[in-house]
């Protein structure tokens, strides 16, 4: 597991048959810097705005603030040196509105701040086939495809997702008001414990994935790129409750759930909405022929 930021970090890079995770990390021997400058001519990217709070206020507060930003970004990992052929690679992130103070530990180590802030998420890969068709246009907060039930039932397992001394415990379970949606028993839920050092939410890297083209279990480059595009994660912050006692939805602060997808496809790069694949230019383009040329090695 990889330490090098002070966070706490509740899980470890899970590998699976979709690829390297990150969390508060790079999915692979990449820093974090080298990680997030691939980044800067993505394939295809999503960002949604929500209401969070003002973390530079002492916890708990007592109204949500405006102008917070979720971004979403796939681009063509060419350099990844845990693989041998070019990957698609996804990058989550959170940026907090300006002129908010984000809190951060202090040079002995300790909290210095009140807030304990508690991530958890799922892939795209735990949601049933079709769930997503009509994700294309939802503003992030998963209404155009999950049920108002659903959605309140997600909720609800993220106010029990809370800071426990150290790190967050009690990991948030899929509910049964969720079974049409999301497949139960499909990989675990991923967690991270940011705790009271909330300086990642300037835009740095939360959640990672590089996709796997390579192995045995490895996908076909057009069908990893599709992957990465067309996936929605399940993304829930918990911002800690009133107290350390109470799991009431009269707490004043509620967990944020996003829904996010790189929805916006960058000029000259393919899009797999667009039904017939005809042409692939650009930054696509060249991820194929590196692929050949990496096959044909």
């Amino acid at each position: 597991m990889k330490t090098a930021l002070s966070l706490t970090v509740l899980a470890s890079l899970a590998v699976a048959s979709n690829g390297n995770l990150g969390i508060v990390t790079s999915p692979n021997k990449l820093s974090i810097e080298e990680w997030q400058s691939l980044f800067k001519n993505s394939n295809a990217t999503g960002a949604y705005a929500f209401e969070g709070y003002n973390v530079s206020e002492p916890s708990p507060a007592n109204k949500t603030v405006d102008g917070w930003t979720a971004t979403i970004r796939v681009a063509n990992i060419t350099d990844d040196p845990d693989a041998d052929i070019p990957c698609p690679g996804i990058d989550i992130s959170v940026k907090a509105p300006d002129g908010i103070k984000l809190p951060e530990l202090n040079s002995s180590r300790t909290n210095s701040s009140n807030w304990h802030v508690c991530m958890s998420f799922w892939t795209p890969s735990r949601m049933k086939d079709g769930t997503a068709d009509d994700a294309q246009d939802d503003d992030g907060d998963c209404s155009s495809f999950l049920s108002e039930e659903c959605i309140e039932a997600l909720k609800d397992e993220a106010l029990g997702h809370t800071w426990n001394g150290e790190r967050c415990g009690s990991a948030p379970q899929l509910p049964r008001e969720c079974d049409k949606y999301y497949i139960p028993a499909n990989g675990p839920t991923q967690t991270g414990s940011l705790g009271a050092n909330l300086s990642s939410f300037d835009g740095s890297t939360l959640i990672s994935q590089s996709m796997q083209t390579n192995g045995r279990n490895g996908m076909s480059q057009e069908e990893a790129y599709d992957r990465a595009v067309r996936g929605v994660w399940t993304v829930m912050f918990d911002w800690g409750r009133q107290t350390n006692f109470s799991y009431s939805k009269d707490d004043v602060m509620q967990p944020t759930l996003l829904c996010m997808r790189a929805r916006n496809i960058t000029n000259d790069s393919e899009d797999p909405n667009a039904g017939a694949r005809a042409t692939i230019h650009g930054p696509m383009a060249l991820f194929i022929t590196l692929l050949a040329s990496a096959l044909l090695v």
